[in-house]
């Protein structure tokens, strides 16, 4: 009986002392910008809530092999070394192959997701109507322009798109031929989206598909994309703007070569370090085609944090402990007074004191003029036919008439949705915003 109860008073022991080692969360992402703030958070919960609850988060920040060493891990029938949580770009396709766990069956998931609740959408956070990652942060978009030649030749903000093309012609004409007015890059991939997009929904409350209709709508561009031409047909475009990638645009930007650029709030830092500005630059709200004619401006949701639904089973309660501290206001402040992301949420940066934040970062945190993004069903056609990006480009270099270039995207962008809808790969009540009128009306 002694040697019995000795057996069994060590068992216990055992038992209790495995269940007191912490266990270890594995956070992977390629977020190198905001590693520090990360970092930083991490080491501070590790050493604080993270001893109580009895959890270490392992962050790991990996460079441009990320999504290489991201789809081994989660191909690998072995998950030992797999993330818990991480960085994630293929959301739809991750959740319907059942790799994601969806953020409502897990605990607390409800209490996470309610704050984002009107900002996620089919395609951001959401597939099939479940929740898989939340929009914690976004890319706004806005105008930036030199204060200092704007002062030197007696010119103002402009409002509208008249005002703006008369600011670019004053600047062309007062360059000697080393200024311009305007600046756009249109080998970088995605200045359809930033550059061109995003600045005319402030124009016309929406982007190429209309959530409110669920139809693409490419046509209603057509005064914006007049209006790029006005400029480039004027000669107030920098020259070369058909081969320049966003670098060369913000490079010459800096170096006081353009007057006014197209901006997103990454590019602050850039304006600040990797080309850092020799003149004083500011950031406005991108004009409109009237003064009276304002809507909120589009901003993109990019990628987000996910739960591997491989990794989670048996420490639910620990990975969203986890998924809770990275979404903390806390963290979410310092990432925004770090200037390191533009989150979403107004609520908390309304509680920033920082004074030290720079007026561009503020500018681009302004979210009296913006609103988080919808998602399109762009991913899932069957597309015949150049791509809209190709036929912008073709639009921006003259070959293509604007009228017909947008009236020929709308026809074939629909007949890919119509077919995609009859073949069951979306729903388009998905993709339907009902109040969208209201999200984008300005107050």
């Amino acid at each position: 009986m002694a040697l019995s109860l000795l057996l069994v008073l060590s068992y216990i022991q055992g038992v209790l002392a495995e269940s007191s080692e912490p266990v270890t969360i594995r956070v992977w992402s390629n977020d190198a910008h905001s590693k520090p703030v990360f970092t930083e958070y991490v080491e501070k919960f590790n050493n604080g809530p993270g001893k109580e609850l009895g959890i270490i988060i392992d962050l790991q920040v990996y460079g441009t092999d990320y999504y290489r060493v991201l789809d081994v891990a989660l191909q690998n029938p072995d998950t030992s070394a797999a993330p818990h949580i991480f960085k994630c770009n293929k959301i739809p396709q991750y959740a319907r192959a059942g790799m994601l766990a969806c953020l409502e069956d897990l605990p607390g998931g409800e209490e996470l997701i309610a704050p984002y609740r009107e900002k996620n959408s089919e395609g951001v956070g959401l597939v099939d109507g479940k929740t898989y990652a939340l929009p914690f942060k976004a890319t706004t978009i806005g105008l930036a322009y030199n204060v200092e030649l704007f002062n030197k030749l007696g010119l103002e903000f402009p409002k509208t798109w008249e005002e703006m093309e008369k600011c670019a012609s004053v600047i062309t004409e007062n360059g000697n031929g080393l200024v311009y007015g305007y600046g756009l890059g249109m080998t970088y991939v995605s200045y359809p989206l930033f550059f061109i997009l995003g600045p005319a929904s402030a124009s016309t409350g929406r982007m190429h598909f209309d959530n409110a209709t669920g139809r693409y709508n490419f046509s209603a561009l057509a005064p914006y994309m007049k209006h790029m031409m006005r400029m480039i047909d004027n000669g107030d475009m920098f020259p070369g703007y058909e081969t320049m990638d966003d670098d060369t645009k913000r490079a010459q930007f800096a170096e006081g070569n353009i007057g006014m650029i197209p901006v997103f709030s990454p590019d602050v830092g850039g304006l600040t370090t990797q080309f850092p500005a020799k003149h004083e630059w500011a950031v406005g709200p991108y004009p409109t085609e009237t003064e009276d004619s304002r809507y909120r401006m589009y901003s993109n949701p990019p990628t987000f944090y996910v739960v591997n639904n491989k990794t989670v089973g048996g420490l639910e309660d620990k990975v969203m402990a986890v998924m809770n501290a990275l979404l903390s206001e806390e963290n979410l402040l310092t990432l925004f007074e770090e200037e390191k992301d533009m989150i979403t949420r107004d609520d908390v940066k309304a509680k920033s004191t920082k004074t030290e934040v720079s007026a561009q970062w503020k500018a681009f945190g302004d979210g009296s003029y913006r609103y988080t993004g919808f998602g399109s069903p762009d991913g899932l056609l069957q597309l015949e036919g150049p791509t809209y990006k190709e036929v912008f480009d073709q639009i921006l270099t003259g070959l293509v008439d604007v009228d017909e270039g947008l009236a020929d995207l709308d026809a074939r962008y629909n007949k890919a949705l119509d077919e995609a809808i009859a073949s069951g790969s979306l729903k388009i009540e998905d993709y339907i915003v009902a109040d969208m009128d209201a999200i984008v009306a300005m107050e």
